[in-house]
């Protein structure tokens, strides 16, 4: 069978239109994470992370996050612990937005809390934000981490 203009022409806008299809189809089932759902609200509100960020870094010694074992440990040095009116604990996840977590700071006699990685915490990446009001002043410190 020999193909003739119109069965080239033909094939040829069929390839295109299913190229097309598949890169739209493609474009319509990908999934942006956002790092907020309220990123103007968040946006106004900025200043006092900056304040907070700089009281923080003022702090002769920093809280810590660290892992051990199956545990995500948060650790407040005993010269923090004790004046801390409220604070929550951030687990953000770049990749994933199902994965973050947002605790309330409760840590112990030692100025430790400790989450649980496969329970609280799925495995991946986080960015862990610490936040904490201490004497009336606002306090934000971020580290990473990756939990296995």
């Amino acid at each position: 069978m020999k193909l003739n203009f119109g069965h080239k022409l033909l094939i040829t806008f069929l390839v295109f239109g299913g190229i097309m299809f598949s890169l739209v189809y493609g474009s319509m089932s990908t999934t942006f994470e956002l790092v907020s759902k309220d990123y103007y609200k968040d946006e106004l509100a900025f200043q006092q992370v900056i304040d907070a960020r700089a009281n923080a870094k003022t702090l002769e010694i920093t809280p810590g996050v660290t892992l051990k074992g199956d545990s995500v440990i948060v650790h407040f040095p005993a010269s923090l612990a004790g004046n801390i009116e409220e604070g929550k604990v951030s687990f953000y996840c770049p990749s994933e937005a199902a994965k973050d977590k947002t605790f309330h700071l409760e840590i112990d006699a030692s100025g430790n809390q400790a989450f649980l990685a496969g329970k609280d915490i799925a495995a991946g990446r986080y960015t862990i934000k610490l936040s904490w009001k201490s004497n009336g002043k606002n306090f934000l410190h971020e580290s990473s981490l990756l939990v296995p």
